[in-house]
């Protein structure tokens, strides 16, 4: 049963895992995204620096070269087509720019769209062979599993038959041994009860047998006394003759 869990787990960690592919592409998407917007702004800010720099130095080149002085009485029409040029020029510049920045927006623009569609493109056919990957994997995982569901009842069966037997033999071996165990402790106690009787019966013995000892000392040591008495008497008549 853990290894079906554990299956079944690593079953539904693989389609979480679509899911989360998918995710991380939408995130890659908006981060390519936002990066393409700052580079193109930055893109835009650079050019139009460069070409206003180009443009002013330009126009300080005009003005700066050399003129043959004019008289006095021209000094003032001379400010004035000097400020209506200069604003001619500012004018010029900011069409430029602005004409230049409409270009190249749309450049950009062009070129970000048809990343984005590469990008895309790409990014779906390995989604498509991630998923193709995904779903070859489950549907093999499934024909496993159903191949081998047979073979693990099967086994299951067989094992709960035999924990049946082995229980049945357990209790029973219990039983016999508790019958054993009560059948040994009725033999030590009558084995402790004739061992007990053996020894009265032995201490008994041995009192008789010392008792009849006794007496035979006792006789011997009288018979001895008689027989010295006796023998000290025929002595003395021996000695008398």
């Amino acid at each position: 049963m853990k290894v079906a869990s554990r299956l079944a787990k690593d079953f539904a960690t693989q389609h979480n895992s679509s899911g989360k592919l998918s995710q991380n592409v939408k995130d890659i998407l908006s981060k390519m995204t936002e990066k393409t917007r700052i580079g193109k702004t930055k893109s835009q800010q650079s050019i139009a620096s460069k070409n206003f720099s180009h443009i002013r130095l330009k126009s300080l080149e005009k003005h700066n070269t050399p003129t043959k002085p004019e008289p006095e009485k021209h000094s003032s029409v001379s400010l004035e087509q000097d400020n209506n040029f200069k604003s001619e020029i500012m004018s010029t510049l900011a069409a430029t720019l602005k004409k230049r920045e409409i270009q190249i927006s749309k450049s950009i623009d062009k070129l970000f769209e048809s990343s984005i569609a590469i990008n895309t493109e790409i990014l779906s056919v390995y989604l498509e062979k991630e998923v193709n990957i995904i779903n070859k994997i489950a549907y093999e995982y499934k024909n496993r599993m159903d191949e081998h569901t047979d073979e693990r009842l099967n086994w299951l069966r067989k094992l709960q038959l035999g924990l049946d037997k082995y229980q049945m033999t357990a209790s029973t071996l219990l039983e016999n041994l508790e019958k054993n165990h009560s059948q040994n402790l009725r033999t030590r106690k009558d084995f402790m009860e004739d061992m007990e009787r053996i020894h009265s019966i032995h201490q008994s013995e041995i009192t008789k047998l010392y008792e009849e000892i006794d007496k035979s000392t006792e006789h011997f040591h009288k018979e001895t006394q008689r027989k010295s008495s006796f023998t000290t008497s025929q002595l003395k008549s021996l000695f008398e003759l």
